[in-house]
């Protein structure tokens, strides 16, 4: 069986999405698609909209066959991060191939533009730009975050010496910071727009599988992210935060970060406070993330050496469930399905804090229980 790889948010799922599994089994002449998919927090450093579990099924539902869970601590991650850690675990699970979406579409380009010189990028980095401009700007294109992650892809399997076929997928429709519709499409921060606005009617167009978000958007069953600033503020103003080892603190951000925290609430506020060039409100939402997790620069590290310890199973279909017989076969990485509570690795325990920390900011106070990694159980559809 000829498997094709996806890493993917799906935050929330939508009609650009489906498109893009579907081109992709088409291209690689694939038998089956497995998404790798964040959970509880995007790599933008927020909490996901829906639940990973609803958000899994929904890619079912639009075409993949299994759906595993990026651990947190490559989710919520700057692009080199998370590609590496997304790539590595596609080629734990036995896909041939990778495929990804980019604005470009051309894999030569993007290639040309994965060989660019770290030291290009390091000087652009010196005159205060975001990674994602230096990156572009050592190689001498405006190149969008699509095309960016899809370079670090690319840069992912040639350092780790993986067996992946890249292809790539050229985006269709509006673009990736768009909120308005093209045609058919939107994108996810359209659909996000969408959604605040309890425009549901207008979102059942672009979300293929809108019959699974349709309970959790009735049952106001989705997040603001906003909510947790309070508790943010609140673990600042206590001194339960270890500030300066927290992942990707540097240049004394954390006290920015702080004196923010001792004025405000609400999680834009802060961030609007601190943001400056150097540091976008991206950096800023993934710093402030790791702080509220716990997670420090020296666990990152070694995080970031292991790659994933396993492979968390949240959705599939009949053709799924023989490709993960198959990965118990091959695959050094233990499968997980359910849940108990011992023996927790550790990474697996910031997934898990990720999910309690989520569900926290969702909006109808009903939901916000903790240990649902506990009670969601891995679904066949």
């Amino acid at each position: 069986m000829k498997v094709c790889g996806i890493v993917a948010e799906y935050n929330p799922l939508h009609s650009g999405h489906k498109f893009h599994i579907d081109r992709s089994k088409e291209l690689a002449g694939a038998d089956a698609v497995v998404a790798v998919m964040s959970g509880s927090f995007t790599q933008r450093g927020e909490v996901a909209s829906f639940d990973k579990w609803t958000r899994a099924k929904s890619a079912i539902m639009a075409g993949a066959n299994l759906v595993v869970e990026l651990p947190f601590c490559f989710a919520c991650a700057p692009a080199e991060i998370f590609a590496g850690g997304a790539i590595r675990l596609l080629e734990n699970i036995g896909c041939d191939c990778v495929s990804f979406g980019s604005e470009t579409g051309d894999i030569d380009k993007l290639k040309s533009m994965a060989s660019a010189q770290e030291t290009g990028i390091s000087a652009h980095l010196a005159e205060g730009k975001s990674y994602s401009s230096a990156i572009a700007a050592a190689a001498g294109t405006d190149f969008t975050p699509n095309d960016i992650l899809a370079v670090e892809y690319l840069k992912a399997i040639d350092k780790y010496n993986l067996k992946l076929t890249p292809l790539t997928v050229k985006r269709e429709g509006s673009g990736y910071d768009s909120e308005n519709p093209d045609g058919d499409y939107i994108s996810a921060k359209g659909c996000r727009r969408l959604i605040s606005e309890k425009n549901f009617e207008a979102l059942e167009k672009y979300m293929p599988a809108f019959g699974i978000y349709k309970p959790a958007l009735e049952e106001d069953r989705y997040t603001n992210p906003d909510i947790l600033g309070t508790l943010f503020a609140g673990l600042i103003r206590t001194g339960r935060i270890d500030l300066a080892n927290a992942a990707y603190v540097t240049e004394g951000i954390e006290n920015r970060i702080a004196k923010a925290a001792q004025e405000y609430s609400s999680l834009s506020d802060i961030v609007s406070a601190v943001k400056t060039k150097r540091y976008t409100h991206t950096r800023i939402m993934r710093i402030i993330s790791c702080m509220m997790m716990g997670l420090t620069k020296d666990k990152l590290e070694e995080f970031v050496n292991t790659g994933a310890r396993y492979i968390r199973v949240l959705a599939a279909d009949e053709t799924g469930t023989a490709i993960m017989k198959e990965i118990k076969k091959n695959s050094h990485l233990p499968i997980i399905t359910n849940l108990g509570r011992e023996n927790i690795d550790e990474m697996l325990s910031f997934d898990i804090a990720a999910t309690d920390l989520q569900f926290l900011a969702m909006i109808n106070k009903m939901y916000c229980k903790a240990n649902e990694d506990y009670t969601h159980f891995f679904e066949r559809i």
